[in-house]
């Protein structure tokens, strides 16, 4: 194996003004691959990057640069997919395609598995994780959200809780931490655990003694238990705490969404959750853990009850 010099760089795309002056002090830039490419908001904040890798090189005939996006397609109404794969809009210098678990031969069996699942009990989000359909948009109950990064500061911390089923038999845990700005009616919310196994006392260690927690009454014995260990836990046990879902839909869409962009089940879950008449249709159980946590504090007096 012989060296080459060549570098490799990673950067976060929180500011794309902050990459657009990257250099190197030997050679230069030539090839972009964007992981996750669908939490990048814009077309504008693509190109603005897309931009820096410009000029002419000293290199051979054959040498070429390359700009490589991979995401699932979360949502056919994103600007990637006119932009890289609608026949009548995409770019002319554009190949696109796309694979399945399929095709890569890397997966375990365990994995395979897994993604088999995910067609059995969630169809429409196994459509796009598993098949590479691009999602639904049509009916989806929160049409309108953005990722952000970095941690909130200064604002109101709740957190809210899904309890699932013990030993990885069915639905699993899930668990948000929210913060608030009640004055610009912001809400921040990343995903903290999505699991079928853990086990209750590993609960403790992914929860805030200082900060309220919101959660459902499925394991009342599992809420006693952290009630026991000093934790701030208020069960949403009453019509007019929790109220019906869409009580808490409607709460929730008071406010300006923004998922954490690391937080990659939820933003697969609130991409995918849909209304179909009165039926929901779609994994939820991060949201639902969103909508306690939101429509809790809410109802506590801090504003009037929807």
């Amino acid at each position: 194996m012989k060296a080459t010099g060549q570098k490799i760089l990673f950067r976060g795309l929180d500011d794309e003004l902050k990459i657009t002056s990257i250099s190197v002090d030997v050679g230069f830039l030539c090839w972009a691959w964007f992981e996750e490419a669908y939490q990048i908001e814009s077309q504008e904040k693509f190109d603005t990057v897309v931009e820096s890798i410009r000029g002419g090189v000293d290199a051979p005939d054959d040498f070429f640069k390359q700009v490589t996006l991979t995401f699932n397609p979360w949502s056919e109404n994103h600007w990637l997919k006119k932009e890289f794969f609608d026949e009548e809009t995409k770019r002319p210098d554009t190949f696109s395609d796309t694979t399945t678990f399929r095709l890569n031969e890397w997966l375990t069996p365990d994995d395979r598995e897994r993604y088999e699942r995910v067609l059995q009990t969630d169809p429409q989000r196994g459509a796009v994780v598993a098949n590479g359909e691009w999602g639904m948009t049509d009916g989806v109950v929160y049409p309108n959200w953005k990722t952000f990064t970095g941690t909130p500061r200064g604002l109101i911390e709740v957190m809210g809780l899904d309890w699932g089923n013990d030993n990885g038999a069915g639905d699993p845990t899930a668990i948000v931490k929210i913060w608030i700005d009640p004055v610009k009616m912001n809400l921040y919310v990343r995903q903290v655990a999505y699991s079928n196994t853990l086990q209750l006392e590993q609960i403790p260690a992914l929860l805030d003694h200082d900060t309220k927690i919101y959660a459902d009454t499925n394991l009342g014995v599992a809420n006693t238990y952290l009630k026991n260990r000093k934790f701030q836990v208020n069960p949403m046990k009453t019509a007019k705490h929790k109220g019906k879902r869409a009580d808490g839909i409607a709460t929730v869409k008071l406010f300006n969404i923004y998922i954490d962009e690391m937080s990659r089940d939820l933003i697969g879950e609130i991409s995918g959750y849909v209304q179909d008449g009165t039926e929901y249709i779609g994994s939820h159980h991060l949201l639902d853990a969103m909508r306690y946590g939101a429509r809790g504090w809410y109802n506590q007096g801090n504003f009037k009850e929807v």
